[in-house]
């Protein structure tokens, strides 16, 4: 038997991923204006929302947690769906010369290397990039009307809200950093003996970004911690290069992570941030905040028309 299903309004912004083409061999659960979402999509879906949540929880999620995802789903492709149904109404569809080049972009093409066909796309793939185009164009429309924020408007959010933009002191460092590999032993005489060898060589003129490159078990950004407050470290580590004077590169020192030397490059001292320093960072987020309430508005009314009809187990 057949029943609208009410799906609930909310402010929602990432709109993400596609609506599969329909499959008469698969049952559809939802029909949003005739056209179906099938259990397989609210399946996959469910998934995709508890691995982000379970990734960004560094937990597993309980199963009462992982049940409460299913409606989400259901709101996540009923969203998509009306998006997309909109986006093909007011005539954004791209040509398939634009789809062709959005494919080769995300996936370029092979020489056909034993016989693979990579420059071949599935139509799974080129209904995705469809539907991620034509939301895209639609969101590009939402957003047509929406201004910047006054210069006005910046400073005078900075000014009511000074106290959020107040940080710790903060050093600016690098460092090069020796451990032992899983299931190894680090030999400390070593370790410092290279570390020593290495603080030599920086100490002569030698590039510390090179050097870390080429001795640290860390390499990466060749070394670079950027700004950091107390805390953030170990405590053995923030008590050496908190006392450290700017421009000076440490002896070796040990904390739970290895051997380390460390070239404090700058200190800023605690106090609010100035304007001209976030200015940038809340035009962004009064920006952010626009975009967010639009979608959120569009959404309502598309959502308020929609004929969405449950045609089985929600």
């Amino acid at each position: 038997m057949r029943s609208r299903l009410h799906v609930k309004s909310g402010r929602r912004f990432a709109i993400l991923g596609t609506v599969t083409t329909p499959n008469n061999k698969l049952t559809p659960i939802l029909e949003v204006n005739g056209e179906p979402i099938f259990a397989h999509e609210i399946r996959a879906r469910v998934s995709l929302l508890r691995t982000r949540a379970e990734a960004s929880e560094k937990r597993e999620l309980s199963p009462d947690e992982r049940f409460a995802l299913r409606p989400e789903a259901i709101q996540d492709l009923v969203d998509t769906l009306i998006m997309r149904q909109e986006a093909l109404h007011l005539k954004l569809q791209p040509t398939e010369a634009e789809i062709d080049a959005a494919l080769a972009a995300a996936a370029p093409k092979s020489d056909g290397t034993a016989g693979c066909r990579a420059d071949a796309a599935s139509e799974e793939s080129r209904q995705e990039t469809l539907s991620n185009m034509l939301i895209e164009r639609l969101l590009t429309r939402w957003f047509e009307s929406l201004h910047p924020p006054k210069s006005t408007e910046i400073r005078e959010f900075y000014r009511r809200n000074e106290a959020a933009f107040f940080m710790p002191e903060r050093i600016a460092a690098s460092h090069i950093v020796l451990h032992a590999a899983d299931g190894e032993t680090l030999d400390d005489s070593a370790a410092i003996a290279m570390l020593e060898k290495a603080r030599e060589e920086i100490l002569a003129g030698a590039d510390f970004a090179e050097t870390a490159a080429r001795v640290s078990s860390c390499p990466e950004n060749g070394g670079d911690l950027g700004y950091f407050p107390r805390g953030v470290m170990v405590d053995e580590f923030d008590a050496i290069v908190f006392s450290t004077p700017v421009g000076e590169v440490t002896k070796p020192f040990h904390t739970q992570f290895g051997w380390h030397i460390v070239h404090v490059r700058d200190r800023r001292p605690e106090g609010t941030l100035p304007f001209e320093e976030v200015a940038a960072r809340i035009a962004q987020r009064f920006l952010r905040d626009k975009q967010e309430r639009q979608v959120s508005t569009k959404l309502l009314a598309l959502r308020s028309k929609a004929r969405i009809v449950e045609l089985g187990a929600v």
